[in-house]
């Protein structure tokens, strides 16, 4: 395909023409047609900088087959795509198969005033006779249900576990003309000048964002399904508040943003409709918000009943940041909200007291030319990287070394993971929930709430100490963990047990297993983990005398591998009690992007022994460490047995029980020969009949 011809520039179509102008190469020219031209000029001017694709502007009636057709007939488009009002689908359909031409549409139309509307089969059988194609649902949208279908071991999801998918308008519906109109004007009167916000007219209120009749068919439906738990997200959980009282199933609410994001902000999701969230959302079983601030601001503001869940992590990366990068990043949308404004105040200071770092910008939006130009008037444009839309986030991560989130509010930012996943240190302002996921000073800073001097004393801090950098970059990486979807899962696992009214273990038990996770703070960790995470592939952890430093056999084993060209997609994990003392050799090794480090006995220590593929020790693992199925441990020991060893020492009967557990759990046995398989392994420590393993004498003696 080269040209697309787009009917329609409302806010469904801006999102549209921006996708179809990421993708250049499929879409190369494209028309945007309107019944006002002005409009498509505009979004034109704001997008044709940031795309290869060569976008042309006309002015056209929907509702007028002979004008749309024509339209068609003069641009000669390879397909129409029908981003217009959701009652002009037939009129351009109609245009369409007058002038030839494949048709696209992204809204579902429905006839008026029937309940099973026959239009679809009759344009269908038309467009086949005529040899055209009409694309009529929404499937375009849903790649994740079709990746979730393809793949329920990706959300954990039990085969026994029935999901379905409703979308956003559909779940909303639409009716006839004067019912849409009506709806419309008591949304606006009431977003401007609150006059429907009291509890009188809460009827009104309601049926204006949500018919009565649309509930009626959508209590019918679901109760029909027999579903045990529906959960609805961001505005929908105020619609479902409104059904949940007819229901059969259990209701769960599911907040997107912040409290402020929903409700402080003029002209957003609930603006001046205070009273209905206190009348409908405490019908529903429960209701889900992002942070403890936000718990708080729903019982203070509202006296509404929440519960916390965190947004997990989108995704592992085994990659990680440069810290040597002299490189910011922002992945956001140019919008108010996330304050490129105040960015680009802040970047001005910080260039006249630097002048190596750059800013790379990922993303885009409404602000872009008026960010663009100002970025110039500061003169700093030549410091500023504008990415623009693109596919490729990751090698922009993976060039920089912090991240900046100058927002003025967020709910749960997700860039802040995948910043932390990628090893960045974060810069934020002291907004909402921040410190609740930024460590102020460990992985990052949270300078006061736009303070823009601050902001740049910050920048500047990290900038100017590489060290600094590579500490937080570590901090980062590990607080990463506190955000993995096993975590999640488990968290929502627990939610529908409670709503569902099941018993389970760890609702029954739950003081003693918080006791044993503050006595037993890393076994408890280790446990968790062993349980909630698989192995992964292609990853080996090497230890020698309890994180001492790289030395003995595991370093000679570790080199090997490291040159290896087979084993260069292996992620190589040493284990470190004390990086300082390790200095050297850690900045030796650093510059691999598949070499990392970690703490000795710390919780990410924990993490690595339960899901590495590959151990390699040279004494034993602590004494909670358990060989899961499907890991190898490679116990390579050290020296040769000219003193007592094992159980030969007097008195060891005890303290060398653990070495030996681990020496009859390992896969491979180095051994420096015959003498040493002997007298140590077999004589010393027993395992005479009991070792199931492999002793490698060869390979031991060519690293000793």
């Amino acid at each position: 395909m080269s040209r697309l011809l787009v009917i329609g520039c409302g806010g469904v179509a801006s999102v549209a023409i921006r996708k179809c102008c990421q993708n250049s190469d499929v879409f190369t020219e494209i028309m945007i047609a309107s019944r006002t031209k002005e409009k498509c000029d505009a979004l034109k001017e704001k997008i044709e900088s940031t795309t290869k694709t060569k976008i042309e502007t006309a002015k056209v009636d929907a509702d007028n087959v002979a004008e749309v057709a024509e339209l068609i007939r003069a641009y000669k488009p390879d397909a129409v795509l029908n981003v217009a009002l959701p009652y002009q689908d037939l009129t351009i359909m109609d245009a369409c198969l007058e002038a030839g031409a494949d048709y696209i549409d992204t809204a579902n139309y429905e006839a008026e005033d029937t309940e099973d509307p026959t239009w679809r089969a009759i344009y269908e059988k038309r467009c086949k006779e005529k040899g055209f194609t009409a694309y009529f649902d929404y499937s375009w949208q849903w790649a994740y249900q079709d990746r979730f279908k393809e793949d329920r071991n990706m959300y954990h999801m039990s085969e026994d576990i029935k999901v379905d998918f409703i979308d956003n308008n559909e779940f909303v519906n639409r009716h006839h003309t004067p019912a849409f109109c009506w709806r419309y004007l008591v949304q606006k009167l009431n977003a401007k000048y609150g006059i429907f916000n009291k509890e009188k007219y809460n009827d009104i209120l309601a049926d204006a964002i949500f018919p009565k009749k649309t509930r009626e068919k959508w209590v019918k439906y679901l109760n029909e399904q027999n579903y045990d738990i529906i959960i609805t997200t961001a505005s929908l959980s105020l619609r479902l508040g409104m059904l949940a009282p007819e229901l059969n199933a259990k209701t769960i609410g599911w907040q997107h943003n912040c409290y402020a994001g929903y409700l402080d902000v003029p002209n957003v999701v609930f603006w001046k409709q205070e009273c209905l969230l206190q009348e409908y959302l405490p019908k529903l079983d429960r209701y889900i918000v992002l942070s403890d601030y936000d718990k708080r601001d729903y019982k203070k503001f509202l006296d509404i009943d929440t519960e916390v869940k965190i947004n997990p992590r989108s995704f592992v990366s085994e990659r990680k940041c440069d810290p040597k990068s002299k490189r910011f990043l922002m992945a956001t949308r140019f919008v108010y909200a996330k304050g490129l404004d105040l960015m680009m105040e802040s970047f001005e200071e910080f260039c006249k007291q630097d002048d190596e770092w750059q800013l790379d910008i990922i993303g885009a939006g409404d602000l872009w030319n008026q960010i663009v130009a100002d970025a110039k008037r500061r003169g700093i444009e030549d410091r500023v990287n504008f990415v623009g839309y693109t596919n490729e986030p990751e090698k922009y991560y993976l060039n920089s070394s912090v991240f900046l989130l100058p927002s003025r509010w967020e709910g749960w930012p997700m860039v802040i993971m995948e910043a932390f996943e990628f090893g960045l240190p974060v810069i934020a302002f002291h907004t909402g929930a921040m410190d609740l996921i930024i460590d102020d000073g460990k992985t990052g800073y949270l300078p006061e709430a736009f303070d823009t001097k601050k902001f740049t004393d910050a920048m500047l801090k990290l900038a100017h100490d590489e060290e600094l950098r590579r500490e937080m970059s570590r901090n980062a990486i590990w607080k990463s963990e506190d955000f993995a979807i096993e975590k999640a899962v488990k968290e929502w696992n627990r939610l529908f047990n409670r709503v569902m009214g099941i018993k389970t273990f760890y609702m029954k038990n739950e003081e003693q297993i918080l006791e044993c996770r503050e006595k037993y703070p890393l076994r408890t960790s280790y446990a968790e983990f062993v349980k909630e995470y698989q192995i992964r592939d292609n990853t080996i952890l090497y230890e020698a005398f309890g994180g001492r430093g790289m030395i003995c056999n595991p370093y000679a084993l570790f080199l090997y591998l490291l040159e290896k060209e087979e084993y260069q997609d292996y992620t190589h994990i040493w284990v470190l009690e004390d990086f300082e003392d390790n200095r050297k050799q850690i900045e030796k090794y650093e510059q691999y992007p598949n070499v990392r480090f970690v703490k000795y006995k710390s919780k990410e220590y924990c993490k690595e022994l339960a899901t590495v593929k590959y151990l390699v020790n040279n004494v034993s693992f602590p004494s909670y460490f358990l060989k899961r199925e499907g890991q190898v441990l490679i116990d390579t020991w050290h020296g040769t047995p000219l003193k007592n060893m094992g159980f030969d020492i007097p008195g060891a009967n005890i303290s060398q029980g653990n070495t030996a557990r681990n020496l009859l759990s390992a896969d491979y046995i180095v051994s420096s020969g015959p003498y040493m398989t002997k007298t140590a392994y077999k004589d010393s420590y027993k395992m005479q009949n009991l070792y199931e393993g492999t002793v490698l004498e060869e390979i031991g003696r060519a690293h000793v």
